[in-house]
């Protein structure tokens, strides 16, 4: 049985086209269940959130680290 060769980049683009396609849709969707005061608070929450995000962004997140070393 032959592997089927495939073109990753050529793959993942097309994936981003077909998405791309329904930005208009999916910007609707979220604003509706966002503004739909019988949906859920957790999904009105979200869909805040991902139009906020895709908006402005994603905010920083910051890192805390502890590190220490000791020479012997």
């Amino acid at each position: 049985m032959k592997r089927m060769e495939i073109d990753l980049p050529e793959v993942v683009a097309e994936v981003k086209e077909l998405a791309r396609a329904h930005t208009g849709e999916a910007v609707k969707t979220l604003v509706s269940i966002m503004t739909n005061p019988k949906a859920a608070p957790a999904a009105r929450v979200s869909a805040a959130n991902s139009l906020l995000d895709r908006g402005y962004g994603k905010p920083p997140q910051s890192l805390e680290m502890n590190h220490s070393t000791s020479f012997a």
